[in-house]
């Protein structure tokens, strides 16, 4: 089992006048991330051509997939953990992280969850270092952004969900 490529797409986001988003893909047939700069240009400059929309943003991404998935028993990826913080710099402004599946077995074993029952069976231990290491990706430092293209500040609340499944 291992992560294997599917090789790059194109995702471009087109707006019209009245502020509605439509979505293009392609599966691009480059060998290496540089050929895929250059052949989604040449898709962008084309697409122009095709509609009277504009650009609103556009990403070129090498795809992997599971070459020997099989599904994990008894996860719901619609229970979700969200950890909630404030903005670096901006302590009035919120953000909100979640995480899909929540891995109830080792909630039990390494605390993640305060409790498995009760009261506090929804809320998380922001003291885990599980939970302040995932945390910190977003903090100054790290790799991930939060949407606006900020960072976070301090890990302020978290929590367990159960979100709608879109799923048949």
């Amino acid at each position: 089992m291992a992560l294997t490529s599917e090789g790059f797409e194109l995702v471009v986001v087109l707006q019209g006048s009245s502020k509605a988003t439509s979505t293009f893909r392609g599966k691009l047939s480059s060998a290496d991330y540089a050929t895929a700069v250059t052949d989604a240009n040449s898709v962008l400059t084309a697409l122009l051509g095709m509609t009277d929309a504009k650009i609103k943003r556009y990403t070129i991404a090498e795809r992997f997939t599971e070459d020997a998935f099989t599904a994990p028993l008894g996860v719901q990826v619609t229970d979700q953990i969200v950890l909630s913080g404030d903005i670096d710099g901006e302590p009035d402004k919120s953000c909100q992280v979640r995480i899909p599946g929540v891995a109830r077995s080792a909630a039990a074993v390494d605390g993640r969850l305060l409790a498995e029952t009760g009261a506090n069976a929804n809320i998380v231990d922001l003291s885990e270092s599980l939970v302040t290491t995932f945390w910190a990706l977003y903090q100054t430092g790290g790799p991930l952004l939060i949407s606006d293209g900020e960072k976070a500040n301090s890990l302020l609340a978290g929590k367990l969900v159960s979100r709608q499944s879109t799923s048949p």
